[in-house]
């Protein structure tokens, strides 16, 4: 098993789930680029404006509850799909590793980021 590459999947894992569920990258990029009718950013923003959801991903839930929903709001759920995505790529032989440390970073990450608020 080559660790360079495993690291570097992991930390690329870690960077997309923060990027989706510690920042507003997604909506903010939909926005620049056009795309706020196709993710339903207007409606989001209007939701925000009148203080009913107070992220994108909750914004995603309470109005489109559906399976894709509940696994791109779930972060143990959305690292096992990109991990399936990279061990396709790979190697199914990635696919645990993949999983758990990214999750583990990904959780160790926030902890610090909380704590540091």
């Amino acid at each position: 098993m080559d660790y360079y590459i495993l690291a570097q999947s992991v930390m690329w894992m870690v960077v997309m789930l923060l990027v989706w569920f510690k920042s507003d990258a997604f909506v903010e990029y939909a926005e620049l680029f056009g795309c706020k009718k196709l993710f339903g950013i207007e409606k989001y923003r209007k939701a925000q404006l009148q203080n009913l959801v107070s992220d994108y991903r909750l914004f995603l839930l309470l109005n489109h509850n559906c399976l894709l929903i509940r696994l791109i709001t779930c972060p143990l759920c959305t690292s096992v799909w990109i991990a399936i995505g990279f061990s396709a790529v790979l190697g199914v032989d990635y696919f645990p590793s993949l999983v758990v440390l990214s999750y583990v970073i990904y959780g160790g990450a926030v902890k610090l980021y909380e704590e540091n608020i």
